[in-house]
């Protein structure tokens, strides 16, 4: 059963209520039929609160399906973002900005934080196969050969 309300499905098909928003199901049947009582629907819709919600103030608030109202980005608006990250700490300062901005476009804010996620992983190797490399004998012999020329040691 698909909610009319948040447009979530349900695996319950005989649930009276919507399990994520709280609204109800038989409203939606009644206002597919046309009328309820024979006197006309009353298209305001269904609004949650603690006066009208069956699960109290502990649901969640009704959230709007921002997919269908939302512009696609066009190819220029990508494009400038990918030049954004050649740039060396432009490229962090303006993911951070993206990944947790709200007036971002949803697909850019995910984007940008799939990318700080990827790097911050990337990063986190790197490290670790530096510290491997640094621990191999061959790397502490060419090190010591080096603070030898250089006078260092």
């Amino acid at each position: 059963m698909v909610c009319n309300t948040c447009g979530r499905h349900t695996q319950n098909e005989t649930a009276n209520f919507c399990e994520y928003c709280g609204a109800s199901f038989r409203e939606q049947a009644q206002r597919e039929a046309g009328s309820v009582f024979g006197q006309p629907i009353n298209n305001t819709g269904w609004m949650p609160g603690p006066g009208n919600n069956p699960m109290g103030a502990f649901a969640r608030p009704m959230q709007q399906n921002t997919s269908t109202t939302e512009k696609p980005i066009t190819f220029l608006e990508w494009l400038g973002s990918y030049l954004l990250l050649i740039v060396p700490f432009v490229n962090i300062i303006m993911l951070f900005i993206w990944a947790f901005s709200y007036n971002t476009p949803v697909t850019k804010r995910n984007w940008a934080r799939v990318t700080l996620i990827a790097m911050a992983i990337l990063f986190v190797l790197f490290i670790a196969y530096m510290l491997y490399i640094m621990s191999t004998p061959l790397f502490q012999e060419m090190y010591q050969m080096m603070m030898q020329d250089y006078g260092l040691n």
